[in-house]
C-alpha cells in the first residue's frame, strides 16, 4: 500500500509542491524537499496496529530546536488545519516530529484514502512553515563528530551488525557495533558529519531481511580511540 501513496499525493499536491523525493523501507515511507533529514512520512507501527503520519525535523540540533519553536508557536493553528489529535514532540535527544496517529482498522481502500489524506494536508500546512529554515551544514560537514544509535525492531539475527560495519567502513567511518539485551542493536562511529548522517540513512533501512521499527541517535564529540569498525561481542 504504501508504494501507491507517492503517485496519489502527486496528483493532488499544487504545482510548486510536486518536488518532493521518496524512499521506501519496508513499512516506512518517507517524503523531503531537498535534505532527506527534514522530511514527512508515513511509518505503520505494526505491533500497536496504528498508523503515524508526520514531519519529522532530524538535521542539525540547532535546526531542529528552531523548527520545534516554531511549530509550537503556530500548534493551535496546525491543530485546526490538521485535527485535534496532532501533536508535537521532541521524540528523541534532538529529533522532532508533528504526527498524527491513524487506526489501521479500516478496508485497505479506506484506509488508502485516509493515510494520503492526512499526508497531502500536513505536506500543504507545515512545509510552508518550515521550509524557510534551511539547515546549517551538518557541523561544516567536514567536521568530525560521533554518533550513537539504538536500533529497534527485527535486527538481531539478521545480520545487522555485519552490514553496519560493511556500510560504516565504505564511508571511511571508525566505531562499533554490538547486540543488546532486549533486542535492540548499538551502533557508536566517528568520522565526517555528512558520512555519519548516510550512514544514520542506511540503518532506518538495515539488511535485507530486518525490519527497523526506530532508531534513537545522540550526538557528541568524537574521542579517536577507535582504529577500524569492528563488531563487539
Amino acid at each position: 500500500m504504501l508504494a501507491q501513496i507517492p503517485a496519489i499525493v502527486r496528483a493532488r499536491l499544487p504545482q510548486e509542491l510536486l518536488g518532493f523525493r521518496t524512499v521506501l523501507m519496508g513499512r516506512l515511507l518517507k517524503l523531503y524537499y531537498g535534505d532527506p533529514a527534514f522530511h514527512f512520512e508515513v511509518w505503520f507501527h505494526e505491533a500497536k496496529e496504528l498508523v503515524e503520519v508526520a514531519y519529522h525535523a532530524e538535521g542539525h540540533a540547532s535546526v531542529n530546536q528552531c523548527q520545534l519553536e516554531e511549530l509550537e508557536k503556530r500548534l493551535p493553528d496546525l491543530k485546526e488545519a490538521l485535527g485535534p489529535l496532532v501533536e508535537l514532540e521532541m521524540w528523541s535527544h534532538s529529533w522532532v516530529r508533528l504526527y498524527r496517529m491513524l487506526s489501521v482498522d479500516y478496508p485497505e481502500q479506506r484506509l488508502l484514502t485516509l493515510v494520503s489524506d492526512a499526508l497531502v494536508r500536513m505536506i500543504v500546512v507545515v512545509h510552508p512553515m518550515v521550509s524557510c529554515m534551511v539547515a546549517e551544514p551538518s557541523a561544516a560537514g567536514g567536521e568530525a563528530s560521533r554518533l550513537t544509535a539504538v536500533v529497534r525492531g527485527r535486527v538481531q539475527g539478521v545480520g545487522f551488525r555485519y552490514f553496519a560495519v560493511e556500510t560504516a567502513e565504505a564511508l571511511d567511518l571508525t566505531g562499533e557495533v554490538r547486540n543488546l539485551k532486549g533486542g535492540a542493536v548499538e551502533v557508536i562511529a566517528e568520522g565526517k558529519m555528512e558520512n555519519l548522517e548516510s550512514l544514520l540513512r542506511d540503518l532506518w533501512e538495515g539488511p535485507r531481511d530486518a525490519q527497523v521499527e526506530g532508531v534513537e541517535a545522540h550526538w557528541g564529540t568524537p574521542t579517536g580511540r577507535f582504529k577500524g569498525f569492528e563488531v563487539k561481542h
